[in-house]
């Protein structure tokens, strides 16, 4: 006798016929359905069967083929060419060919790389879509993002008691804050304070004694938007999508059948 079940699996009816008590059909039905597309086993092993994250990926995929990025999410597709690309890079590296990153992906790896490459054609396409005044207002909301700190110069002394051990000349500026930061905190942030002719003094962790006199003091300014247009651009991309994903995430309808 013929027994016909009715398997909801990968967002699809799928009919699995019993025929003398011998299955027919193996596949085990998904649990987690976001707007309707279901999150395979599979892909929920990838995201530690977290729940958030499948959503998360889920509407990720849904809004890049919204936007055209892609036809269709496939996970059958995406280990086909995980596999394609690891046979490139074997071939590369059999040649004698250099192969940059990781030479072979596993599909955990691909899976977040291929994401990513979503999430970065989303932001190129808001990017691209986004009016003048929608970056001149984004430019002005930021303004503090497009700071130029300006340029100070400074004379160094280093004292151990009252013995001068060390004495230098510094240059604060945009190029150099962060290298002058991470080797010494307090010095770029006196810098970055001081006014010209102004004498700073403190003493560091290993008892030696900064004496630091502002010798010249050029103003910070803000970048001009025509001077930052394109970083004005990834940044508003970055945030419309971040708010798209946000609002979509907080909207879908969610079975979690687990």
């Amino acid at each position: 006798m013929n027994v016909k079940m009715l398997v909801r699996t990968a967002g699809a009816l799928v009919f699995c016929s019993l025929l003398f008590g011998v299955s027919g059909c193996q596949t085990r039905e998904p649990l987690l359905y976001v707007n309707g597309t279901a999150v395979t086993e599979e892909e929920m092993a990838l995201l530690n069967d977290d729940a958030d994250t499948a959503v998360h990926m889920k509407v990720l995929q849904q809004t890049a083929e919204e936007y055209g990025v892609i036809d269709a999410f496939s996970l059958e597709e995406l280990k086909s060419d995980l596999e394609q690309e690891n046979q490139r890079r074997a071939q590369q590296l059999q040649d004698g060919e250099v192969v940059y990153g990781i030479q072979e992906y596993t599909l955990v790896q691909y899976y977040n790389i291929v994401m990513g490459e979503y999430e970065s054609s989303l932001e190129d396409t808001l990017a691209e879509a986004a009016s003048e005044e929608n970056l001149l207002e984004y430019y002005h909301s930021h303004l503090e993002d497009y700071k130029e700190i300006g340029k100070t110069s400074a004379d160094v002394k280093l004292y151990s008691g009252r013995e001068l051990v060390n004495q230098f000349s510094i240059e604060l500026t945009d190029s150099t804050y962060r290298s002058i930061s991470e080797q010494n905190a307090e010095l770029a942030a006196n810098l970055e304070i001081m006014e010209e002719g102004e004498t700073e003094t403190w003493t560091d962790e290993y008892g030696l004694e900064w004496q630091v006199t502002c010798t010249d003091k050029t103003d910070s300014s803000y970048a001009a938007f025509e001077d930052v247009r394109g970083a004005v651009a990834e940044q508003y991309a970055a945030a419309q999508l971040q708010n798209i994903l946000d609002n979509k995430i907080t909207e879908s309808k969610v079975e979690d059948l687990r």
